[in-house]
């Protein structure tokens, strides 16, 4: 608990991180409102705010993805560039608690950002803007919710990165260039599956309203286990680094 402790003053007090995710909520309201000004008088009056979100899901989603490798990389690798782990384990922490500490604490604050990002902008365009019939605030936001399992698979696969590399910005440059990489690759990659990423798994939880309940416990177990599996590598890699 210690170090989830310090861990957590220490990014409290981020001023930089807090900077960014402020960024962060900005451009996600910017983005809902140039959206909302391209549409049509005559189809924006049928669609309201909700039709929008619905049609465009990535207005939700998309920026937080882009910047989960700048939050994971400050939360979980910030520290790797001060040998802060070698000192913890000089202290008598065991690797296991070391590395638990920090990667369950990067997985969940990482992905409580990002899921209230989204709740922000579907907030935002209920209140700046007339809603419309297309699909209920309610049903909008509870899909938005269940954002939280490709959030934490996502989460879970830049821990492992991180534990790879140790390098903070290696993290802000994978975060940035996996979603470009899945947006150039899509038609391809989702011909696969639909689980083939949490990019992909988070656009498939949008494709019908209200959702199909198959859909969203298939996500949620898919999701979580992957996020799992990657956790468990990322012990193993800690597990036989060297921290000298």
């Amino acid at each position: 608990m210690s170090i989830v402790k310090a861990l957590l003053y220490q990014n409290i007090r981020n001023k930089m991180l807090i900077r960014i995710y402020i960024l962060l909520l900005f451009a996600q309201m910017l983005f809902v409102c140039t959206n909302m000004g391209y549409m049509d008088e005559k189809y924006l009056k049928v669609l309201g705010s909700g039709g929008v979100l619905a049609g465009d899901c990535g207005l939700i989603f998309t920026m937080p993805f882009m910047f989960a490798g700048v939050f994971i990389g400050t939360l979980c690798g910030e520290d790797f560039k001060d040998k802060c782990a070698y000192y913890e384990l000089l202290s008598g922490k065991g690797r296991l608690v070391s590395f638990l500490s920090r990667a369950l604490f990067s997985v969940f604050a990482n992905t409580l950002l990002m899921l209230l990002a989204g709740i922000v902008t579907v907030v935002f365009a209920k209140t700046a803007f007339d809603w419309g019939t297309f699909v209920s605030f309610k049903q909008m936001l509870a899909q938005t919710c269940l954002l939280t399992f490709p959030y934490l698979r996502y989460s879970a696969f830049l821990v492992l990165m991180t534990f790879i590399f140790r390098n903070p910005y290696i993290i802000y440059a994978i975060g940035f260039l996996m979603l470009s990489f899945l947006t150039v690759c899509e038609v391809a990659l989702r011909d696969i599956t639909d689980h083939a990423s949490a990019f992909y798994e988070a656009i498939d939880l949008f494709n019908r309203f209200p959702i199909y309940t198959k859909t969203a416990l298939t996500t949620g177990v898919v999701a979580s286990a992957v996020a799992g599996i990657y956790l468990v590598i990322g012990y193993l890699v800690y597990k036989r680094s060297d921290l000298h």
